[in-house]
């Protein structure tokens, strides 16, 4: 067993599909971000907790966000932003809450790794992560188990996103916002 040569693959892995991130998109999403009155955060299984880890940052930020169904979690309006994940681009109970959000009027940016006519009209803006996304295909291009690589892209992402919004944050301000609760 080599744990660090896992551990070099993985990285090298990421940095090549990181590279091919259409970042214009990017700059989109963190400008919806900062005009949005609250950013709801939506996905199902492990694409939840990378959006989980995200809505704590943005918190620590001061940004007002909420991980949907989660409580709390205030209603959305047209002035909020809806960031959605689904790797597979398949998730039903995802599907469904964009389609009615969309309805609405609520701004959505979601993250896949598969464009399915499902999503296709589901968001405003789309960013395709284009990563080996198979949960059964052992012949996968990707070392990794199942979607892992797309959860990964999606956490750098949003960590990046965080990195740039901080900039200009006093580090006392943003740990003031960490809880005390621990």
């Amino acid at each position: 067993m080599d744990i660090h040569r896992a551990g070099i693959d993985i990285l090298h892995e990421v940095s090549e599909h990181f590279d091919k991130v259409d970042f214009s998109m990017l700059e989109t999403l963190t400008n919806q971000i900062l005009s949005a009155d609250n950013v709801f955060l939506l996905g199902a299984g492990r694409s939840k907790l990378m959006l989980a880890t995200f809505c704590q940052r943005l918190n620590h930020l001061g940004i007002n966000s909420y991980i949907v169904g989660e409580i709390p979690c205030p209603p959305s309006t047209k002035k909020s932003l809806i960031i959605a994940a689904s790797g597979s681009g398949t998730t039903c109970s995802v599907m469904a809450i964009l389609k009615n959000q969309k309805n609405l009027g609520t701004p959505i940016f979601l993250f896949t790794a598969n464009m399915t006519e499902m999503f296709k009209d589901s968001a405003d803006n789309i960013l395709r992560i284009n990563v080996p996304n198979s949960l059964y295909d052992k012949s996968s291009e990707s070392k990794q188990l199942m979607r892992t690589a797309f959860e990964q892209i999606v956490f750098l992402i949003e960590e990046s996103i965080v990195y740039e919004l901080s900039q200009n944050i006093p580090h006392q301000l943003i740990a003031s916002r960490h809880t005390n609760l621990e």
